[in-house]
């Protein structure tokens, strides 16, 4: 399993509990993404490692939890998606 793979799996779970806050939507970015998973720890000091796996686990999440683009560049720290938890 790929660095952004194991985070993208952390994001589902982390969405997940959200969702089970009763979350309709969440809205997070790269800088949550990095502050919330320690992903300076697994891939480096280097925003120019860091940000492109954090983009890429954002994006592979939006593959369980529709995702949509909201702000900021890809790879970037201001990279945004908000996630749909629920349809109705």
């Amino acid at each position: 399993m790929y660095k952004y793979e194991i985070v993208a799996n952390e994001i589902v779970s982390y969405l997940r509990d959200q969702k089970r806050d009763g979350d309709k939507s969440f809205v997070l970015n790269a800088k949550d993404v990095e502050r919330l998973f320690n992903v300076s720890e697994r891939c480096g000091a280097s925003s120019q490692s860091r940000y492109p796996l954090i983009c890429q686990a954002m994006n592979k999440a939006s593959e369980t939890f529709t995702g949509t683009w909201i702000d900021g560049k890809c790879p970037s720290s201001t990279y945004t998606v908000e996630y749909r938890l629920k349809l109705f």
